[in-house]
């Protein structure tokens, strides 16, 4: 989970870990790549806020396609969709969910993104 936001980060992590899945945390994209680094195991999805202080959602995704091409993200944000598209993420786009989300709905997303086919 890549969030600056700590309440809103520490909550997804709670919800995802409750569910059973094993969850990294970072502020923003620099850490998040920091962190991918020092992890010994399998990373399976990025869960990112798109606007962030340092290295954003966007630019973070960028560098891990480019590092982990296989890693799937799924993108989040408090923005509406007019201006995220503004901001480099086209509307539609298939791996986003906004922001504030419901437990049920976060759960669900991010199983559709895991069982995604690349």
């Amino acid at each position: 989970i890549v969030e600056d936001e700590e309440t809103v980060r520490t909550l997804a992590a709670n919800v995802l870990a409750a569910a059973g899945y094993t969850v990294l945390q970072a502020r923003h994209g620099d850490e998040a790549l920091e962190v991918l680094e020092r992890h010994d195991g399998t990373v399976d999805l990025v869960f990112t806020d798109i606007v962030m202080p340092e290295l954003g959602g966007m630019a973070l995704a960028e560098e891990l396609a480019r590092t982990h091409p296989r890693l799937r993200v799924l993108f989040t944000s408090g923005y509406e969709s007019g201006s995220l598209a503004r901001d480099g993420v086209p509307d539609g786009a298939t791996h986003f969910i906004a922001k504030p989300y419901p437990v049920a709905a976060l759960l669900r997303k991010v199983r559709e993104v895991l069982d995604w086919h690349l």
